[in-house]
């Protein structure tokens, strides 16, 4: 009897370390993982800023249904569905760096930003690509080919060409596509890479550092670190 109550005990202790695996941040995981989401539940009830997402968005799916048949709107490629906000969204809480400095900006006061999320088929590799904008902006892209994926880090605005990549480019660009320094994704499902299928997951970032320009021909040093939780069903092609 003895030893079937430590046995049980150990058993215990071992399920509770297995479902409170302790995250690394400061690693790059090559592999996703799959299996339960740390703070799924919250992600799941919708903050007064996805009520509001989700409202436009619904708004906006009933005026073009309404219009669909319209020879005019057809003409215009109006045809085609739209992704629901609540099938196809993120949550995303940033924080970045200039200079190795925390910046203190409404952008990082804010707590989490909602955004848009799509996922679609880029041959044999499933592209997941979450972001928010208009005439500047900024977001995230997860590639994923069998059981590995790549993290980056997008920003991008018009006009202007303040970014770079490495400083020691030679000229600046309008967008810059940043890598992770360290990464961590766990899905709640292994992807089959078909359309049709939902996936929900979460990840954990640092970006290498990247460059815009700051005063004169002084370049800045930026980077982030972040967590987005998404949720999204996969579409036949990346682009549609």
């Amino acid at each position: 009897m003895k030893y079937s109550y430590c046995f049980y005990i150990l058993f215990f202790a071992l399920l509770t370390s297995c479902n409170n695996k302790k995250i690394d941040t400061n690693q790059y995981y090559e592999k996703y993982e799959t299996g339960s989401i740390p703070g799924l539940n919250d992600f799941m009830t919708y903050t007064k800023e996805e009520e509001q997402m989700d409202s436009i968005q619904t708004s906006y799916q009933l005026q073009i249904d309404s219009l669909r048949n319209q020879d005019s709107l057809l003409r215009a490629g109006w045809h085609r569905e739209f992704s629901s906000f609540n099938n196809n969204r993120s949550r995303v809480y940033l924080q970045s760096f200039t200079n190795n400095i925390p910046d203190s900006n409404d952008f990082n006061r804010h707590g989490s930003l909602p955004m848009q999320c799509n996922a679609g088929m880029e041959k044999d590799t499933l592209i997941i690509n979450t972001g928010v904008g208009f005439f500047g902006g900024l977001g995230f892209i997860i590639k994923i080919y069998k059981d590995r994926y790549w993290a980056y880090y997008f920003e991008y605005t018009d006009d202007v060409k303040p970014y770079k990549l490495h400083l020691t480019d030679s000229a600046g660009a309008s967008e810059v596509i940043v890598p992770c320094k360290y990464q961590y994704l766990v899905l709640d499902k292994k992807p089959d890479f078909k359309p049709g299928q939902k996936l929900t997951g979460f990840l954990t970032l640092t970006t290498q550092p990247y460059y815009h320009l700051a005063f004169g021909e002084n370049f800045d040093s930026s980077y982030l670190t972040g967590k987005i939780y998404f949720t999204c069903v996969t579409k036949q092609t990346a682009h549609e």
